[in-house]
């Protein structure tokens, strides 16, 4: 189980779990189309692998300029465009052409990306598009795609069904 404010959720599976509280709590994520993903220096290698796992299930990526440079070098392709306050194209026109179905962004300190994390979380709620903001949530959120997508979907259970299955 994984905190989300009002809403639990379980499955044998971790991020299947996790997966299933992002969808109570109105956070769908999507099981394919284009990822936004900005992220912080210190999270682009341990992202790395996640990214690449998303490609592999046949997401596309659009990125922001230094994490598109990251991942290129990693040998994962992505579409560049600006931070919101730097230019344009940014996240704020793939919003308004619904050219992104979700986002990940880990933000930076500073003036500037407070600012950017403002009207791209705004956006994004208004939108209805889900935003992912942790390593850690990524991983989770991962984790349950791989395992949704070799399943083919959720199994819903009582209480006392996943308790029957639990080793004594």
């Amino acid at each position: 189980m994984k905190s989300t404010g009002e809403v639990m959720s379980i499955d044998r599976d971790r991020g299947l779990a996790y997966l299933k509280s992002q969808l109570a709590s109105g956070n769908k994520v999507p099981s394919q189309g284009n990822i936004f993903v900005s992220l912080k220096d210190e999270d682009k290698q341990k992202a790395v692998p996640l990214i690449r796992q998303l490609v592999n299930l046949g997401y596309e990526l659009y990125a922001t300029r230094g994490t598109s440079t990251m991942l290129y070098n990693e040998g994962i392709k992505t579409r560049a465009v600006f931070h919101i306050s730097r230019g344009r194209p940014n996240l704020l026109d793939l919003i308004h052409d619904k050219e992104v179905q979700w986002i990940v962004n880990t933000t930076e300190n500073g003036a500037e990306a407070m600012v950017d994390e403002i009207q791209m979380r705004s956006k994004a709620v208004v939108s209805g598009i889900p935003i992912t903001t942790t390593i850690a949530a990524l991983t989770s959120t991962v984790e349950g795609l791989m395992d949704k997508h070799d399943f083919g979907r959720f199994e819903v259970c009582s209480l006392q069904e996943y308790h029957r299955h639990v080793k004594k």
